[in-house]
């Protein structure tokens, strides 16, 4: 009987302590941090702890869509706020290729939880999570190194189940470690995110001592994989350069470079800017210059707005694009042909223009949002009326 209390008593010893650690930890945004230690408790891409580091290799922000494929989730995205997501670097074993096979794959992979991480969604953003970086058993393990100095650095991991044979909790565990200490011991995605396709993010907060942040994915079950990687050093929230277009910002191309219609210090340069008028892009012969937007695609569902009134067919509601391009008027209806034609633009490969498409897009909704359409109106025409490329 008493070896039996002993026995009982030592579980609760060892076991106890565990128990409590788990269930006190309260992080409010599943970020991965408990509330107690997490800098931003509410928010869980952790934004308010600073901007993209910088990689002393390249030059570039750490913010990373991990894919070096050729799909076309692969290559530097642009989310929905704004921020710019450059093409997979820093790695050290060459990805196995994986896009999305969900539902068939191609567009019809969902993926939820998108707008709870960044506030908004889009195509460009659900890119993201729909490629990803992966490697084989028989590679080493799957590791990253960035340049980024020393000091206190937080690091956001992104994920989300996109294979059809991982799709339930356990098909997938695997261990990440930074600066050589395991900060995520049998992680499960599917777990993690509350379910399959869905967007889920881990952060930790790391000390760099000999310059370099050195992130590593060891395997345990089925090979590990990641989405995006972004690195954010102590400064007290966005920067010029970081790919948003924040407080006074005029632009933010994603770098602190000049001669690219974005300055160093994110106004828009000096001199005649590059951009075709609402009328150049409405004329017939001209509508084989549009790329990446159709004609008939509704002005609310690319931009996500509000907005009816259709200069051709009174009293009906949402509008063609194209449609847009010949309202006329002060307010919104003025805005919503300088928005089509920037959105043009910017999406042109011919248009050095100054804004990026989802920077423009969100400017848009911004505007209906907050009742600004006179003041970005004004912003865009200047740009739109700019030296046209493609002629007349």
């Amino acid at each position: 009987m008493m070896k039996t209390w002993g026995v009982a008593l030592a579980c609760l010893l060892v076991i106890a302590p565990a128990t409590v650690r788990a269930q006190s930890m309260i992080d409010s945004d599943n970020d991965g941090l408990a509330d107690d230690v997490d800098p931003c408790p509410a928010e869980a891409r952790n934004l308010c702890y600073g901007a993209p580091a910088v990689d002393a290799n390249t030059g570039d922000f750490v913010r990373v869509n991990a894919n070096a494929g050729t799909s076309e989730c692969a290559g530097t995205k642009i989310d929905c706020s704004g921020g710019t997501w450059l093409s997979d670097f820093g790695y050290n074993v060459q990805p196995k290729v994986s896009e999305c096979d969900l539902g068939g794959g191609g567009e019809a992979c969902v993926i939820d939880g998108i707008d709870a991480l960044f506030g908004c969604a889009d195509e460009e953003t659900e890119d993201l999570f729909q490629c990803e970086h992966s490697d084989l058993a028989s590679d080493p393990e799957l590791a990253y190194s960035f340049a980024v100095g020393n000091g206190e650095f937080l690091v956001n991991l992104y994920f989300a189940n996109t294979y059809s044979g991982t799709t339930m909790a356990g098909d997938r565990v695997f261990d990440v470690a930074m600066e050589g200490d395991v900060v995520l011991q049998g992680f499960d995605q599917v777990v993690a995110a509350g379910g399959s396709a869905t967007a889920v993010v881990r952060s930790a907060l790391v000390d760099v001592s000999d310059g370099v942040l050195d992130i590593e994915l060891l395997h345990d079950t089925e090979n590990p994989a990641v989405k995006a990687i972004e690195v954010l050093a102590p400064g007290g929230g966005p920067d010029c350069g970081n790919g948003a277009i924040d407080g006074d910002e005029e632009c933010d191309d994603g770098n602190v470079s000049g001669g690219d219609g974005c300055a160093a210090d994110c106004t828009i340069e000096t001199g005649e800017p590059e951009g075709c008028s609402p009328s150049y892009w409405r004329r017939w012969r001209n509508l084989r210059q549009w790329q990446g937007l159709s004609p008939l695609s509704r002005f609310n569902d690319v931009f996500d707005v509000r907005y009816d009134w259709n200069p051709f067919f009174r009293g009906t509601q949402d509008s063609y694009v194209y449609a847009s391009l010949w309202t006329y008027g002060h307010g919104c209806r003025g805005l919503a042909r300088h928005a089509v034609a920037a959105l043009l633009n910017a999406k042109h490969s011919g248009i050095d223009y100054a804004y990026g498409p989802a920077q423009v897009r969100r400017m848009v909704e911004r505007a209906f949002e907050e009742g600004r359409c006179n003041a970005v109106k004004r912003k865009l025409a200047e740009q739109n009326f700019g030296h046209c490329p493609l002629g007349d």
